[in-house]
């Protein structure tokens, strides 16, 4: 192999190194743009996915007062059903209470009339 070969050869060669060099390079840019535009992109639906989750945040808490609200309202309807049915099935404590009053009143009335039904039999 003559001189004149080998530095055609290197030549050759150094050309080729060249051009994957550069062809390497361009690709790493285009890759760099390339990954820039999707950083970019999944930026984007980052804050779209953000405002989607508050806006459900939002909606889980309006949601959420309303469940409590009405399990106040089961509540107090369930307490409203046991006070009525409890006062038609006569055990309301005010209705017992009166009625061991009035029961208590009318056995006294009741004696004082006996006392009265004898005292007059006996005249």
């Amino acid at each position: 192999m003559t001189l004149n070969e080998i530095v055609n050869y290197a030549g050759s060669i150094g050309i080729f190194v060249f051009a994957i060099g550069y062809l390497v390079a361009q690709y790493k840019k285009g890759s760099n743009e390339g990954n820039a535009e999707v950083i970019k992109l999944l930026r984007e639906q980052l804050e779209g996915l953000k405002l989607v989750v508050h806006e459900n945040q939002l909606e889980v808490k309006r949601l959420s007062d309303e469940i409590i609200r009405l399990k106040t309202l089961g509540e107090e309807k369930d307490k409203k059903i046991k006070e009525l049915t409890e006062l038609l099935q006569n055990k309301d404590p005010r209705l017992q209470s009166f009625m061991k009053d009035t029961t208590d009143i009318l056995t006294e009335i009741k004696n004082f009339m006996h006392n009265i039904n004898q005292n007059l039999e006996r005249k």
